[in-house]
């Protein structure tokens, strides 16, 4: 099922707000964040979350933004490279 547009607002506001959390040296739970996130998303599953954040990840770093540390980066960059060859 594709992601609303209310969907996708919500999972980019939480990334960016772990990621300023990250940043400014704060600690955070990405369990709770996602947690509650869930309840904005349509009962989305974990690992659908989880992929979305690393879709996240790869456009930051397509842009040259800075991605926080707790998203899984060979999962991140994975994908990357999965969603590159699948634009060939």
């Amino acid at each position: 099922m594709d992601w609303s547009r209310e969907e996708v607002e919500a999972i980019i506001a939480d990334y960016l707000n772990m990621l300023a959390l990250e940043l400014s040296g704060q600690s955070f739970n990405k369990t709770e964040h996602r947690k509650s996130l869930q309840t904005k998303l349509n009962g989305r599953s974990d690992a659908s979350i989880e992929v979305k954040h690393c879709n996240i990840s790869a456009a930051m770093i397509d842009l040259g933004f800075p991605i926080f540390e707790v998203i899984n980066h060979d999962q991140t960059i994975r994908h990357y490279w999965l969603q590159s060859l699948k634009i060939r």
